[in-house]
């Protein structure tokens, strides 16, 4: 006799098979608790790509890991700020994370490159690899200042609008099913 879990799991693959979104963001994070990144990819990307917010950010974590798929923090970013529209806390602060490492790899390379905190250091000193290195994660890094900035306006304003509780999210930064 099969065990409810049993029973669960496959009614959640028919689901998930049938379309539903939140059952392919399960499924798929049953694949990747299984360590099959191959198939978890495959269903967070098919319920991302209906816009679920929580496989946006789930696909944002494979792609920033470079977990079953080709590292990306560009692709990552993309996908965060989708979730991030839907207001799913967890994106934010998954984008304000992403933010502190590119200020963290900024300063890096200018330390590696032995030059002041002068720009006109910075482009005496750096090869043309240290240069597009440095101008890639200065670009990613106003990119996520003003996703969270935008966030943070929408958020006020949501808030003055409405007289609601606010439920907040209890993801954590690793792959969530609901």
């Amino acid at each position: 006799m099969e065990n409810s879990s049993d029973d669960n799991l496959q009614e959640i693959e028919e689901s998930a098979h049938n379309g539903d979104p939140a059952d392919q963001c399960n499924f798929g994070a049953h694949h990747y608790e299984n360590d099959d990144f191959e198939g978890a990819f495959k269903w967070f990307e098919k319920s991302a790509n209906q816009d679920y917010a929580l496989a946006q950010y789930n696909l944002s974590v494979l792609y920033y890991e470079g977990i079953g798929v080709e590292k990306s923090i560009e692709v990552a970013i993309d996908l965060l700020e989708k979730s991030t529209k839907q207001g799913l806390r967890v994106a934010l602060n998954c984008l304000h994370n992403i933010g502190e490492y590119l200020r963290q790899e900024v300063a890096s390379i200018t330390s590696d490159i032995g030059a002041g905190n002068e720009l006109s250091d910075i482009f005496a000193k750096a090869s043309s690899e240290e240069l597009a290195k440095f101008q890639s994660n200065l670009d990613l890094q106003v990119r996520v200042f003003k996703i969270i900035r935008k966030s943070a306006s929408q958020e006020l304003v949501n808030r003055n609008s409405s007289n609601s509780n606010d439920n907040e999210d209890t993801a954590h930064l690793s792959i969530g099913a609901q």
